[in-house]
This record gives structure tokens, C-alpha cells and sequence, in this order.
């Protein structure tokens, strides 16, 4: 008996080991940012190109006006983000649409992608992109 417990707990582990979300590779390569809409507030368009990129390993960059930012991220439950607050180089004074952008993303618990379309989405408003 208690080998059979043993050999199926092992079972399940290893199962449990291979039904890993694989949702991240939809979200792999560049998309630029079209609009922003914090909430209570009007969509914006995006002004420049701000461009978001989603790696394999789970790192995730954004080219802003003039700083960069890295962070990781991770998918889960099939449609479900954690985008770590990001860190980003201060060389000179990006615009209040990328500073908003920059701030946002963190906030961001889902994502939804429609054709060349991704949403984020979460309590603090949407980021809608389009794939490069």
C-alpha cells in the first residue's frame, strides 16, 4: 500500500511537471504600443514607438522616447500575466504617455491576443499593442 502512495505521488509530480503554461510563446517578440487607457481616464494613442518585447527566457523589454526598461514576466492559467514592476535607465526625460506606459505595465493581470492584437489588462487600466 504504501508503495502504490509513494508511486503515485511520484506519478502525479511528474504529470504535474509537463502541463506547463505555454501561453508565454504567443507572447514572444515585438509588439508596438498603440494606446494606453488608465482607469477613469480617456484611451491614449501612442505618440511615438514604444515598442515591448516578450523573450523566451521571461524577460520583457520596453523602448520608450528616449530610457529603456527590463523586467520579467510570466504567464499562467492560460491567459493570466505577473509583469514584475520594471527598472528603466534614466538618461533624459521620457514623455507622461511613457512614464504612464512604464507604470502600468506592472499593474497588467491579463492578456488577450486577436490576430496582430494584444491586450493587457488589470484593475489599473489596458495597454493595447500590435505585433511587429
Amino acid at each position: 500500500m504504501k508503495i502504490a502512495s509513494i508511486l503515485s505521488f511520484i506519478l502525479a509530480l511528474t504529470l504535474s511537471a509537463c502541463l506547463t503554461d505555454n501561453t508565454a510563446q504567443l507572447l514572444q517578440g515585438d509588439w508596438r504600443v498603440i494606446s494606453i487607457e488608465a482607469t477613469g481616464q480617456a484611451v491614449e494613442n501612442a505618440p511615438a514607438d514604444y515598442i515591448l518585447q516578450f523573450g523566451e527566457d521571461g524577460n520583457l523589454s520596453l523602448r520608450l522616447d528616449v530610457n529603456n526598461c527590463g523586467g520579467r514576466f510570466n504567464t499562467f492559467n492560460g491567459g493570466n500575466i505577473d509583469i514584475e514592476p520594471m527598472g528603466c535607465t534614466e538618461a533624459c526625460c521620457d514623455t507622461p504617455f511613457a512614464q504612464q506606459l512604464a507604470g502600468l505595465l506592472s499593474e497588467m493581470e491579463h492578456f488577450d491576443i486577436q490576430g496582430r492584437t494584444l491586450t493587457l489588462h488589470g484593475a489599473a487600466g489596458l495597454v493595447v499593442a500590435r505585433a511587429e
